[in-house]
């Protein structure tokens, strides 16, 4: 396992425990260190690092454990292991990360749209051998937008495949990333769903009587553009700017089924924003919910999350929302 600081231990940990489980740690840690443990949680899952490393992580954790046992007045293993536990915080030392991985980063941080773009034309084995090394969730969003022949032959390749070299996915991830630069900056002038989230991004910044102001100026002039934006406009992180009264609103309308599996792809913050505005025992039984789930299929995390946002769009174009700015 690569050498990881005690933040990033903490936090690969936590991203593989139950939402409600993984509150109430934070909650023990303290505001500031939770904060740090949080960060870290979020970037590992938009990296897709949640479980690399994992294995050697337990390892080390069984192997404090199951140290002999220590004579009279000396610490004991348990002790020791709830003490390595507190102390996971970051040493403040970076840890310095190989370029092939920091490669590899920026290729799983390339949003769909543009991996897409960058993959097609390419051979289906190099399709496969990327869609293998990035996020599962972000593989099934390329893999759906890819032509269906490439999307056929895929898992065909996935199936056939060896075990991949390092060097030459290094060299391939390189090219695409360097592909990926020019493709950026063209794909936003011909793919129209590019422009209007860019449209949606922009009018999110401003205002609420100016967001509204512009929307009505675009339904007058482009109807079928200002239904597009406006339902970018929402996303299910804006859960985090709702007030607690308003947060509760949205929740009441929100079936237990919906919101249990919205939140099995969301993350800590939002977990924690909507636990701490429900009942005890609503919380208990969304927490029994989830853990009854098991692995539920990205596309329907995505629906799950589009049914609170057209809730929060409802409730907040009707007046009924109080969002912080």
């Amino acid at each position: 396992m690569p050498t990881l600081a005690g933040t990033d231990k903490a936090a690969m940990l936590l991203n593989c425990l139950p939402p409600l489980i993984v509150a109430k740690v934070l909650e023990l840690l303290g505001p500031e260190r939770s904060q740090r443990v949080r960060a870290r949680m979020q970037v590992m899952v938009e990296i897709g690092g949640t479980t690399e490393g994992l294995d050697g992580l337990v390892k080390e954790l069984e192997v404090a454990v199951n140290q002999p046992t220590p004579s009279p007045g000396a610490a004991s293993p348990r002790l020791a292991l709830y003490r390595q536990a507190a102390e996971l915080e970051d040493s403040g030392e970076p840890v310095v990360e190989p370029p092939a991985k920091k490669r590899a980063k920026a290729l799983a941080e390339l949003s769909a749209n543009v991996l897409t773009a960058v993959l097609n034309g390419e051979q289906i084995h190099v399709v496969a051998m990327v869609l293998n090394s990035i996020p599962v969730e972000l593989a099934g969003e390329v893999l759906q937008r890819l032509p269906p022949e490439v999307r056929c032959g895929v898992p065909v390749c996935l199936s056939r495949q060896g075990a991949t070299n390092p060097e030459l996915l290094a060299r391939i991830t390189e090219a695409l990333l360097l592909k990926a630069q020019s493709s950026e900056t063209t794909l936003g002038a011909n793919d129209p769903a590019a422009r209007y989230q860019k449209i949606a991004n922009m009018i999110r910044t401003l205002e609420k009587a100016e967001r509204n102001e512009i929307l009505v100026a675009l339904q007058e002039q482009e109807p079928e553009a200002a239904v597009k934006v406006k339902d970018l406009l929402y996303q299910f992180e804006d859960l985090l700017r709702i007030v607690d009264r308003s947060m509760q609103k949205v929740l009441s309308e929100i079936d237990s089924k919906n919101l249990s599996v919205a939140l099995t792809g969301a993350s800590v913050a939002i977990t924690e924003k909507v636990l701490n505005n429900l009942s005890t025992r609503a919380r208990e039984a969304l927490g029994e919910e989830i853990e009854l789930l098991g692995v539920v299929p990205q596309a329907q995390v995505r629906q799950a999350q589009k049914t609170v946002v057209d809730v929060i769009q409802r409730l907040d174009q009707a007046g009924e929302l109080q969002m912080q700015e």
